[in-house]
């Protein structure tokens, strides 16, 4: 048996793609202004990235497959 659910994050997504830039760009050599336009500029790239499975930045469909005992993530 096959089904969907549809998640909903408004704020998830945007703050795990900030976090996790942060933390890239947290130990060079660069200053404070650097490091945030550096992270700005990949949060982009990785927000438009994750627009073949997310919607409008906060909407996730996973499928779960209960006889095969697997969940996989639906592209748009």
């Amino acid at each position: 048996m096959k089904f969907q659910i549809t998640f909903k994050d408004p704020d998830g997504v945007d703050n795990g793609i900030k976090k996790y830039t942060k933390a890239l760009f947290e130990n060079l050599p660069l200053t404070e202004e650097e490091k945030e336009d550096c992270s700005y500029k990949r949060e982009e790239s990785i927000s438009k990235a994750l627009e073949k499975w997310i919607n409008y930045g906060e909407y996730i469909t996973i499928e779960f497959d209960l006889i095969a005992k697997t969940a996989k993530v639906v592209d748009r």
